[in-house]
């Protein structure tokens, strides 16, 4: 135990490690302050946890009981003697929790809504269950056996991310987002069940006035409840609509909060940083700029891939991992925009579905496209293939395949068409895609002892999005235009109004010459051939791509290196750290 929780000493400098029953036992690494494990005679509880609007949580217990809640910790164990499993849906905030229930002689492992705080499983070969916020600690035992998931390497590759209960190696899963196990005290399943999303409920006759006043209410009190109790707080700071409205609405919360901003960037002239460094001034933050340039590639991508696990694939992750680091010597805790493009159909993918309800003549086509796009998908039709053609210009090599795994992805289940199709297309994978996406963000800023929070992933925020009718949401070439309407009274017109540049490292000049250095001897012909995952004239492909500066084409050979230096990480050394990592 001491072992496993050494390899998450990132997560925080203090371990607490206990036995409540013969074969049980729990552990938790947490931050100076934190509270992180909580018992008494019939429950023990350890967590990964934050909880908001806690003050309605204490008025479902009795009062004699409320005075003594002073940590979440302590909550959670309070609420699940009230309520049982019924608590867990109670709870609002981010969390990963294990219980153990003396008297019913069960383990309950639980997961916040959309599964930011992530926990892992595995059955040693010599029986019983093991658990972990990171499955680097599982691998330190020696029954827990590292065999790539071949099917889930070619996923990889397709997609650049994994499904939220899958990872690269077989036989290691995670709990799936909102999900609560009971197991027995040999590890088996009893019970399962899944937290339920906030339903769909389009309010049609909603005028865009009502949805303006109200989104502006609800995030509002989302932020004031993520810093309530602070005196610092950190923010990531990009130059786009949401993260610029986060640090407005966080001084208009609160004039006393000292406020630190990050921002990523390739120098000092980037227009991303140029345009954070004026927000910060303008709301009286501190301002860092983390510059964040292709250089060091090789130096830091062990470190990169030790910590994300499952490597999700776009160079972003690269940047939070250097955000979080900067953030460390100032702050506890970061505020990001995430999932605001996922509330409020603020992604380029969202007009293609747009486009796909309006123009059904083209749907077949658009379909393969917004399939190419999120999977590599080849087009079949012609209208797809021309759309590939006119969008990707022809530089993108295909999806390299993996021996031993199928390389075929099918168009997704776009469901019915109407008035509401982006909004149900959104909000029938929010609770997947979030989970699958939201690691790039908390293990890189976990990776030195960062909390990450959104006031975007509220539950009542989430709510209250889906009421909302889609035409609110995406009009034509507008985007997010409820929520820039929101923050109107936030943002300065110049502001809410700029462009958007994408979060990511620049994919051209010095940074695809980087990679395709990297990339000869990484992915070197020898190495490729003992590996055996990839064909050797796959990567040739990718690394030609690197010469035409595509960004997919890029992206698909950082994808190849990643999946490389993964294999000599968790299955050559089984998760033990890089040097310099």
């Amino acid at each position: 135990m001491a072992a496993m929780a050494e390899r998450l000493r990132h997560r925080g400098d203090h371990q607490f490690l206990l036995q409540p029953a013969k074969h049980v036992r729990l552990g938790c690494v947490f931050a100076s302050g934190a509270s992180a494990s909580a018992s008494n005679d019939r429950y023990a509880v350890v967590g990964d946890l934050e909880l908001h609007h806690s003050a309605r949580l204490r008025e479902r217990l009795d009062a004699p009981c409320s005075g003594a809640l002073e940590t979440d910790i302590d909550l959670v164990l309070a609420l699940y003697a009230k309520l049982g499993e019924r608590a867990f849906a109670e709870l609002d905030g981010v969390f990963a929790c294990a219980l153990w229930d003396a008297a019913r002689g069960e383990l309950i492992l639980a997961r916040d809504l959309v599964g930011c705080q992530p926990l892992y499983l595995a059955r040693p070969v010599s029986g019983g269950l093991l658990f972990a916020s990171e499955y680097k600690a599982l691998l330190f035992d020696a029954d827990v056996e590292a065999r790539p998931d071949l099917a889930m390497i070619q996923h990889l590759q397709n997609t650049k991310h994994l499904p939220p209960t899958r990872t690269l190696i077989e036989g290691i899963e995670a709990i799936p987002p909102g999900a609560v196990f009971s197991l027995d005290v040999g590890g088996q399943i009893r019970r399962r069940h899944r937290l339920e999303m906030p339903p769909l409920d389009v309010a049609p006759t909603m005028t865009l006035d009502e949805a303006t006043t109200a989104v502006r209410g609800a995030l509002l009190q989302a932020i004031e409840s993520r810093i309530q109790g602070r005196d610092k707080i950190g923010i990531a700071l990009s130059g786009g609509v949401d993260s610029m409205g986060l640090a407005s609405a966080c001084r208009q919360t609160r004039a006393d909060l000292e406020i630190h901003t990050f921002t990523a960037g390739a120098g000092p002239e980037d227009p991303e940083i140029r345009r954070a460094r004026y927000v910060a001034e303008r709301i009286g933050a501190q301002h860092h700029d983390v510059i964040v340039g292709p250089d060091h590639l090789a130096e830091w991508m062990p470190s990169l891939v030790w910590h994300l696990e499952s490597p999700i694939a776009r160079s972003e992750t690269a940047q939070f991992l250097q955000v979080g680091r900067a953030a460390a010597q100032h702050v506890d805790c970061v505020l990001t925009g995430a999932a605001a493009d996922g509330l409020f159909a603020g992604m380029p993918r969202h007009r293609i579905l747009w486009l796909m309800n309006k123009v059904p003549p083209a749907r077949t086509a658009l379909g393969e496209f917004f399939a190419l796009t999120q999977s590599g998908r080849p087009p079949a039709s012609l209208g797809g293939r021309v759309l590939d053609r006119l969008y990707f210009r022809g530089r993108v090599p295909p999806v390299p395949g993996i021996h031993g795994a199928e390389n075929k992805v099918t168009l997704p289940d776009f469901g019915r068409y109407g008035p509401e199709f982006v909004n149900s297309f959104m909000y029938h994978g929010l609770q997947n895609s979030l989970a699958g996406w939201l690691p790039k963000i908390e293990r890189t800023f976990a990776a030195s002892g960062i909390r990450h929070l959104s006031p975007f992933l509220d539950r009542e925020v989430i709510a209250l999005a889906f009421t909302i009718p889609s035409v609110h949401k995406i009009r034509r070439s507008e985007q997010k235009l409820v929520l820039r309407r929101a923050l109107r009274s936030i943002l300065p017109n110049e502001l809410l109004n700029a462009p958007k540049f994408p979060m990511r490292m620049s994919h051209e000049g010095v940074f695809a010459d980087a990679m395709h250095d990297l990339a000869s001897r990484v992915l070197s012909k020898d190495r490729v051939e003992a590996r055996g995952f990839f064909d050797h004239a796959d990567v040739g492909r990718m690394m030609n791509a690197c010469a035409t500066a595509s960004f997919e084409g890029v992206m698909r050979l950082w994808t190849a290196v990643l999946t490389e230096i993964w294999a000599e990480i968790f299955l050559d050394s089984r998760g033990r750290r890089p040097a310099g990592g």
